[in-house]
């Protein structure tokens, strides 16, 4: 997965995992294809989505709500491609 920005990687990660529900260690393998993008740039994009209620999360690992990591489960809702960019909050 090749991304310029933290933004685009939400982008990417919403129609990658459109409708699924997986935890934060299978979604980082899943789409680790290569080293440039770090953990925490997932952990940034994803808590982003979740601020704008793009995605929900479930903390299993995470003490709190605001971590995210490890068995936490990610959970996205089913997203039609071309709406991908057109749902992002303004």
């Amino acid at each position: 997965m090749q991304v310029e920005s933290v933004v685009e990687l939400e982008d990417q990660l919403l129609l990658k995992f459109s409708g699924r529900t997986l935890t934060f260690d299978d979604l980082t393998d899943e789409s680790c294809d290569d080293n440039e993008i770090k953990i925490p740039d997932y952990r940034k994009a994803l808590q982003a989505l979740h601020a704008d209620e793009r995605i929900r999360t479930v903390p299993v690992s995470s003490k709190t709500d605001r971590g995210l990591g490890g068995k936490d489960q990610i959970i996205s809702k089913e997203i039609r491609p071309e709406l991908a960019l057109a749902s992002r909050p303004t």
